[in-house]
């Protein structure tokens, strides 16, 4: 028996269609593992650099206009070592630096997302339009070599 012609069958993927869904899931596994990766390493050579810089610098991360510098850690020193004034540690200098850059990991680590989001979803597409733009390149030469046999 057969279906009236208003029932529609699913369409049906061939066999190019199947092989790029696979490789855009693919893909996106690949790419989030492969952003956040990057991300996570640009975010820590930001703070690596930032401690050099700060142990460097003797603690200092700012300077004003004239050079002098506005911010750095605590100056209450008790033989030779800073004494935070919130928490009362004794801090070297680089354990001052290393404390301070720990603070900035949350807005270092907002990078690592982006990173991750932009590796994962932006070649999908492109690869697709790549893909198709192809096909009807290809298609288009083609028909340029097609031989007419009407007259003319």
């Amino acid at each position: 028996m057969q279906q009236p012609s208003s029932v529609k069958r699913p369409m049906r993927l061939g066999g190019w269609h199947r092989i790029g869904i696979t490789a855009s899931v693919l893909w996106f596994l690949v790419g989030a593992f492969s952003g956040n990766n990057v991300g996570v390493l640009q975010g820590n050579r930001t703070i690596v650099r930032w401690r050099v810089d700060c142990i460097d610098n003797k603690g200092v991360t700012e300077w004003d206009r004239d050079g002098k510098p506005i911010n750095g850690p605590p100056q209450i020193y008790a033989g030779g070592v800073n004494i935070d004034p919130v928490t009362g540690e004794r801090l070297t200098v680089s354990d001052w630096c290393i404390q301070q850059s720990n603070k900035l990991w949350p807005a270092v680590n907002f990078n690592t997302w982006t990173c991750t989001a932009l590796f994962a979803l932006v070649p999908i597409p492109v690869g697709w339009l790549a893909a198709f733009g192809i096909i009807a390149l290809v298609r288009w030469i083609r028909t340029g070599f097609e031989v007419t046999t009407g007259l003319n």
